[in-house]
């Protein structure tokens, strides 16, 4: 009997060596996982609760399904193609006008020009007439994702004649730069840790033929006369709460509802992005072309937070925007962090959530009742219900937490309005962006060869929207200070809880909070 005794012993050791692992979830009963052969280290595999689950997804495989295009790439422009103004002309700080189009492309060439070392400009693809839709990005190494650095967005125009938001983002990328190149230590700290990509106008055919006429609503829409705030995926079918008005999901004690997934551990993993993405039809809808450019680009690169301009009320709104069956709220699982987020906007502007300052537009008159009574920001759905929308599909289909900023209850402000507007938001422009650092982040690897694992899921207990990891392992988090258990899993390995307490106190970093697997 000794002989098969010492024949397992080594059989153990073997199994050790090789890097072959027992996965132990820590829930409640102490359940201990099957064991599962490990995927191949360029494999990714995506779990998603109530789905089939292969344990060995190949890379193109996970990308088809979460809505990534192979195709898609970002047009970056020669920084010479075309001539470039001086230096001074390029950072002219008091020049904040509504440019046209062409005006546009030069102005951002000119900033990127004159902060070659930390900006570039690309286009993610065209409007219906082929009108390019440009960015400019701010990074200390423009092009690229750097792995651990939050992705953050700005995107405004996407009704044509809604055009503060256009003359704000321009003016911000010269702040940016104005502030690089002269020693803003603030702004080099923002450009040091953050990747910030900035488009000014989503919808260049509707400002084209856009006018000052509020009341004609000219350029609203885009050449087809298709409203793009209206035109994406509409994914609410797949979360709750909008399934539990037709799959049975039962609410609980709090009145909120949570599904409870049948799976060999006890506890409830949330739904992500991109499983959200691979059960719903909507991605096959036809598409206005500026609505799919953008929808790519959202699916391209990892960006963790983002604002979209509006005009027509001041105020900040919040997802969802969509009102589910008997209920006049939408509330995210992100309630109290999107509202927050909202807040600390509202109350960086200058009088954005001050009750007293009523009236300061005129049209404020008429639209504004809900900012006004609710400190200057308001929930999408409580306002008014929409289906479609920039903000949903970008919390529902994405790990982007994005809100909508409503500048001016004037859709088409006056140049000599523009410049107030611009100190109305630049204070609270800046700090949305050093929230992005928010919350926990961190990189899940290989236990064994050290590898990134992509599309690893990170589950907060409690919170029913996971993250995934991008392709270079790592993840964002965005959460509220107090204490949090979080798990990783790749597939149906799972991490042993770890516990963190977030005390967003960096501007510029969120607390780490690594992984390893298998």
């Amino acid at each position: 009997m000794t002989r098969p005794c010492r024949r397992h012993a080594v059989l153990v050791i073997y199994f050790i060596a090789v890097g072959f692992s027992w996965t132990v979830q820590s829930a409640p009963n102490r359940e201990v996982l099957r064991r599962n052969t490990a995927p191949e280290i360029d494999t990714a595999s995506l779990y998603c609760p109530n789905q089939q689950n292969s344990n060995t997804m190949q890379a193109d495989e996970t990308t088809e399904a979460s809505g990534e295009q192979e195709t898609f790439e970002m047009r970056y422009l020669p920084q010479n193609e075309l001539p470039i103004n001086s230096t001074e002309t390029a950072l002219n700080m008091n020049d904040i006008v509504h440019h046209s189009a062409e005006n546009l492309l030069e102005i951002l060439l000119n900033v990127s020009m004159a902060c070659a070392e930390v900006s570039r400009v690309y286009s993610v693809g065209n409007s219906v007439t082929g009108t390019p839709l440009w960015v400019i990005e701010f990074s200390n190494n423009p092009g690229v994702h750097e792995t651990g650095e939050p992705e953050f967005r700005y995107v405004a125009n996407m009704h044509g004649n809604e055009v503060t938001g256009r003359a704000l983002t321009l003016r911000f990328a010269k702040e940016l730069c104005h502030g690089y190149l002269n020693g803003d230590v603030r702004i080099q700290n923002i450009i040091r840790s953050t990747r910030i990509h900035i488009m000014p106008s989503m919808n260049p055919d509707g400002f084209a033929i856009s006018n000052q006429n509020q009341a004609s609503g000219v350029g609203r829409f885009n050449h087809n006369g298709v409203d793009l705030n209206r035109d994406f995926p509409d994914l609410s079918a797949t979360i709750p709460p909008y399934t539990a008005q037709s799959t049975g999901i039962k609410k609980n004690s709090e009145g909120t509802a949570r599904a409870t997934f049948e799976e060999d551990i006890s506890t409830n993993w949330g739904w992500t992005g991109k499983c959200n993405l691979r059960k719903s039809s909507e991605l096959d809808k036809p598409m206005q072309r500026e609505t799919k450019a953008v929808l790519d680009w959202m699916n391209a690169i990892p960006f963790v937070m983002g604002y979209a301009f509006h005009d027509g009320a001041v105020g900040v709104v919040y997802p969802f925007d969509k009102r589910p069956r008997n209920m006049w709220y939408g509330a995210t699982p992100d309630d109290e962090l999107l509202r927050y987020l909202a807040t600390n906007y509202a109350q960086t502007h200058l009088h954005m959530s001050d009750r007293t300052a009523f009236g300061r537009d005129y049209n404020c008159r008429f639209t504004n009742g809900d900012f006004h009574r609710h400190g200057g920001v308001v929930n999408g759905a409580a306002w008014y219900s929409i289906s479609g929308a920039f903000e949903d599909y970008s919390y529902i289909g994405t790990d982007c937490f994005s809100l909508s900023v409503e500048a001016s209850c004037t859709k088409w402000v006056t140049q000599r309005r523009l410049r107030e507007e611009w100190l109305n938001n630049k204070e609270a422009m800046l700090s949305a962006v050093e929230k992005v650092h928010m919350g926990i982040k961190g990189v899940v690897t290989h236990r064994v060869t050290g590898s990134p694992l992509r599309n690893a899921v990170i589950h907060i207990t409690g919170q029913n929207k996971d993250v995934t990891t991008a392709t270079n392992g790592d993840y964002w988090r965005p959460l509220l200070r107090g204490i949090y258990t979080v798990y990783a899993r790749h597939g149906r390995f799972v991490s042993s809880p770890k516990h963190v307490y977030v005390t967003n106190t960096s501007r510029f970093s969120a607390t780490i909070l690594n992984f390893q697997l298998y």
